[in-house]
């Protein structure tokens, strides 16, 4: 779960995010408080590494594909 709270200051935007991972054993919290020119560098990695995870899934899919497997069935597993 993440949570990206946005609190307009007089000069500038403080950008909280916050990052809930559940394990079997913990809960990871992380919380990350920036300026706005930082925050846009958050929100650009967090962009990229969805883009990336995307075409990751996009060539596995491909390839899953290419191997023989109904496309169909393909789809409802991945996507």
């Amino acid at each position: 779960m993440i949570t990206i709270t946005a609190i307009k200051a007089s000069q500038h935007t403080v950008i909280t995010v916050i990052t809930v991972v559940k394990t079997s054993q913990q809960t990871v919290i992380t919380v990350i408080t920036s300026v706005e020119i930082l925050a846009q560098i958050l929100i650009t990695v967090a962009k990229i590494s969805a883009t990336i995870f995307i075409t990751l899934i996009k060539i596995l899919r491909l390839k899953v594909t290419e191997s023989g497997a109904i496309p169909h069935m393909v789809n409802r597993t991945i996507a």
